[in-house]
C-alpha cells in the first residue's frame, strides 16, 4: 500500500465565545475520525488548526467588556484547547492568528498578490460614525430590519428573521456602540480579483473532485455561472493584521483573508516545534514542492463556509504560488431540539458543560450516527439517552463485557486458542473481515457514518453468535467448543478496539487496556486489526463495563435547564397589522419595463435600473440588491411589478424611486421577481 503524505485542517473556531456541541459535528469530529484512521493506516499525516482571533465581533465584545481584543481571544483560545483535548480531537498543532508569525505570513501573501497584480484599490462609500470619528464595519452598525421590523438588526443580517441585509437596506442605521446616526463617507480599500480566476476555479472544481460530499453544484450555480465578483480584503479597524502598504494607515486585512492563512501558520509552527525541520511545511504548501513530494491538503469544514474555502481561498493560493486543496469535505449543521442553536437566545449546550457531565465518546457517537453528515442534524436529549442506553450499552457494551467476563470466569482471564472452527465460526469471522472493508470505504470516501453504523449492525451478529453458541452451557457439555467460541469472540473484540479507535478513541483505549495490552490502541496498525492474541495472553481481571446507562432524571434536568435559559426573540416594535381593502388600495403598483440595468460600481450586490412606467409616470431610476440572483443584462426588457408610491430613498448616493416586488424561497434563499405573464403597457395598474 502506498504511504500518503497528508495535511489535514479543521476550520478555525472564532475566539469571541465558547464552543457549543454543534460546532463539533460538522468539522472537528469528522476531521479527527479521518486523521485517526489515516494514522492507523500508516500514512504520514499532519493535523492542524487554531483560533481565528481578528474581526469585528471580537473588537465589539472587547469594547463592551472594557478589555482588549487579545484578552477576549486568549480566554477562548485556552478554553478551546482544553475542550478539544477532552473531546479527543488529536491536533498535532493548534495555533492562533494573533501571533507574530501569522502576521508576517499574512502580510507576505498579501504583498505577493499585490505585486502580481491580483489586488487593486477602490474607493467605497461606507457607514461612518461622526461621534466616534471612524468607519463602521457591518457589525458595528445597528438599525431596523426592513423585512420584520426588528429594532436591533445588524448591518449585514437580522438576528430576528434571519434575512441577509445588503448595502443601504438597514433602516435608521446608527453606531452600535455610541448610538449616533451614521453617515456615508468615502474610504479607500483593496480588492482581490476573484473574477480573474473564475475559469481556473471552475475547471478545478469540475475536474478534481475537490468537494466529495457537498458544494460543487451550489458554487457553480450560485457564484461561477452568474459571474464571480471581486472581494474587498481590507477593513477600517484597529484590531487585525495591518495592510503592509505605505498608503494604508488605519487599515487591516479582512479577517477571512488572514484566517485561511492560519492553516499555513499552524503548519509552520508544527514544522518548527514538532518535526524539528523549519522547511518541512513547504512540501505541504508551496505549489511546485507539493507536486514533487506528492502531498495532499484536506480541509474539513461546515457547509456555511464552502464559498470561502472553495472560491475565495483557492484564489488567494493560486495567485501567490501556493498549492490548492485536494479535498474539502463539507458537512451539515447541528441543531438543538428542533431549533437552531443560538447563544444569544440561550438555546445551546456549551461544549465545556457537556464534557463536564458526559462521556465525550457519546457525543462523537451521537453526531456521526444520527444522520448522513450532508444533512443538518438535531441533538435531542431523549434521543441521546436512547442511543447511549440501547446502542452503546446494550448492543456494543453488552457483547464486549460478556466476552471479557466469561473469559475471566471460565478460563482465569486467559484468552483461548481457536481450534476446529465450524461453519458458524467461519461465517462470523468472514463478517468481521467485511466490516473492516466497509469502514475503510466509508472513511476514505469522507461519508464516515456508514462505517460507524456498520460496526453497530455487526454488533447484532456478535450478540446473536454469542447467544447461539451459549458458552455458559457449552463449558459443561463441550468445553473445547466453549474455548473456541470465546477465543473467536476475544479476537473480534480485539479487532473492534482498533475499528472503533477513529470514532470512539477513549472507549477504544479503555477496551485495549481491558484486553491486557500495555501499549496504546492509538499505536496499532489498521492492517493488523484481524490478528489474534499470542498464546497464553491474559486480559485484566474483573473488567469494567465500557459505558454507563443515563438515568431519566439526568435527561429531564437537562431539558428543564434548556427551557429555563431560552430567551424568546423580542417582538418587532411595529408588528405588521392586518389591513383592510381600503388600505390595500393605497398601494399604487404598476407594470414597469426595465430599459437599462447596470452594476453599481463600488458595491457587491447593487444594480441600477431605469424602468419605463408609462406616459403618466415616465422613466424612474430604481436601485436594488439583485446581483447573485440576476445579471444586469438579464433584467433588460423584463416587465416587472413596481410599487410606485413609496417614498424615494438614497442608496449609495443614488436616488431610488420605487420598489420592485419579488419573492424569496425560505428554504433555498432563491429569489424571483414578480412579472406579468403576458405583455402589458408600461404603467398598467395592479388591481
Amino acid at each position: 500500500m502506498k504511504k500518503r503524505k497528508i495535511l489535514v485542517t479543521c476550520a478555525l473556531p472564532y475566539a469571541n465565545s465558547e464552543l457549543h456541541i454543534a460546532h463539533a459535528r460538522s468539522t472537528y469530529i469528522p476531521g479527527d475520525i479521518y486523521v485517526r484512521y489515516c494514522r492507523l493506516k500508516g500514512h504520514e499525516i499532519v493535523f492542524v488548526s487554531g483560533t481565528d482571533e481578528h474581526g469585528t465581533p471580537i473588537s465589539i465584545r472587547a469594547e463592551e467588556e472594557g478589555v482588549t481584543p487579545i484578552e477576549v481571544a486568549t480566554k477562548y483560545y485556552e478554553q478551546d484547547v482544553n475542550d478539544f483535548k477532552r473531546l479527543g480531537i488529536s491536533f498535532d498543532n493548534f495555533s492562533r492568528t494573533s501571533r507574530k508569525l501569522h502576521y508576517e505570513n499574512t502580510q507576505d501573501v498579501f504583498l505577493k498578490l499585490h505585486e502580481a497584480g491580483h489586488i487593486y484599490e477602490k474607493d467605497l462609500s461606507l457607514p461612518y460614525c461622526p461621534n466616534d470619528k471612524r468607519f463602521l464595519p457591518d457589525r458595528y452598525v445597528e438599525g431596523k430590519c426592513p423585512y420584520c421590523g426588528f429594532d436591533h438588526a445588524r448591518g449585514d443580517e437580522c438576528d430576528s428573521c434571519g434575512r441577509a441585509l445588503h448595502e443601504g437596506e438597514l433602516l435608521y442605521p446608527h453606531c452600535k456602540l455610541c448610538g449616533s446616526p451614521t453617515i456615508i463617507e468615502v474610504s479607500k480599500h483593496w480588492y482581490l480579483k476573484l473574477s480573474n480566476f473564475a475559469e481556473k476555479l471552475r475547471t478545478w472544481l469540475e475536474e478534481e473532485d475537490v468537494l466529495p460530499v457537498y458544494g460543487k453544484e451550489y458554487l457553480i450555480g450560485q457564484y461561477l455561472e452568474p459571474g464571480l465578483e471581486d472581494i474587498c480584503i481590507t477593513r477600517d479597524l484597529d484590531w487585525g493584521v495591518p495592510v503592509p502598504l505605505d498608503d494604508a494607515e488605519g487599515k487591516v486585512i479582512y479577517v477571512w483573508f488572514d484566517a485561511f492563512l492560519g492553516y499555513k501558520t499552524s503548519t509552520i509552527e508544527w514544522a518548527i516545534e514538532e518535526a524539528k525541520d523549519e522547511s518541512k511545511w513547504k512540501e505541504f504548501w508551496l505549489k511546485d514542492l507539493a507536486e514533487e513530494k506528492d502531498t495532499e491538503l484536506i480541509h474539513f469544514i461546515g457547509k456555511g463556509i464552502v464559498y470561502h474555502h472553495a472560491l475565495f481561498w483557492p484564489t488567494e493560493l493560486m495567485g501567490s504560488g501556493h498549492r490548492v486543496p485536494t479535498k474539502i469535505p463539507t458537512y451539515g449543521y447541528g441543531n438543538l431540539e428542533g431549533r437552531k442553536m443560538s447563544k444569544g437566545r440561550g438555546w445551546y449546550v456549551g461544549l465545556t458543560e457537556f464534557l463536564d457531565n458526559f462521556d465525550p465518546d457519546t457525543l462523537r457517537y451521537y453526531w456521526i450516527s444520527y444522520s448522513n453528515l450532508l444533512e443538518d442534524a438535531d441533538f435531542k436529549w431523549k434521543e441521546y439517552q436512547t442511543k447511549v442506553n440501547n446502542e452503546l450499552v446494550s448492543d456494543l457494551g453488552n457483547f464486549i463485557h460478556r466476552t471479557l467476563t466469561f473469559t475471566n470466569r471460565f478460563f482465569d482471564s486467559v484468552v483461548q486458542e481457536i481450534n476446529d472452527l465450524d461453519e458458524a465460526d467461519n461465517k462470523f469471522l468472514e463478517h468481521l473481515g467485511e466490516l473492516q472493508k466497509n469502514i475503510e470505504k466509508s472513511i476514505e470516501s469522507f461519508e464516515l457514518r456508514t462505517g460507524l453504523t456498520s460496526i453497530m449492525d455487526f454488533m447484532h451478529k456478535c450478540n446473536k453468535y454469542f447467544n447461539d453458541k451459549a458458552p455458559w452451557k457449552a463449558i459443561k457439555e463441550a468445553p473445547e467448543k466453549a474455548k473456541t467460541t470465546l477465543g473467536v469472540c476475544a479476537k473480534v473484540v480485539r479487532a473492534l478496539a482498533i475499528f472503533m479507535e477513529p470514532y470512539l478513541p477513549f472507549v477504544a483505549e479503555r477496551l485495549w487496556k481491558s484486553l491486557g495490552f500495555e501499549n496504546s490502541v492509538h499505536e496499532q496498525t489498521w492492517d493488523a486489526a484481524l490478528e489474534g492474541f499470542s498464546a497464553g495472553h491474559k486480559i485484566v481481571d474483573d473488567p469494567e463495563p465500557l459505558f454507563a446507562k443515563i438515568d431519566d432524571k439526568i435527561i429531564k434536568a437537562q431539558e428543564e435547564k434548556l427551557k429555563a435559559t431560552l430567551v424568546e426573540p423580542s417582538e418587532p416594535s411595529e408588528p405588521t397589522p392586518l389591513i383592510t381593502f381600503d388600505d390595500f388600495k393605497t398601494l399604487d403598483m404598476r407594470v414597469g419595463k426595465v430599459v437599462v440595468a447596470e452594476h453599481v460600481e463600488g458595491t457587491e450586490k447593487l444594480i441600477r435600473m431605469e424602468v419605463d412606467l408609462g406616459a403618466e409616470l415616465g422613466t424612474r431610476q430604481i436601485v436594488s440588491s439583485l446581483i447573485g440572483y440576476y445579471k444586469p443584462e438579464e433584467l433588460v426588457n423584463k416587465q416587472i411589478i413596481v410599487l410606485v408610491n413609496l417614498k424615494p430613498a438614497e442608496i449609495r448616493g443614488l436616488k431610488s424611486n420605487g420598489m420592485l416586488l419579488a419573492a424569496e424561497d425560505p428554504q433555498t434563499g432563491a429569489l424571483g421577481l414578480l412579472i406579468v405573464d403576458r405583455p402589458l403597457r408600461p404603467g398598467s395598474k395592479i388591481t
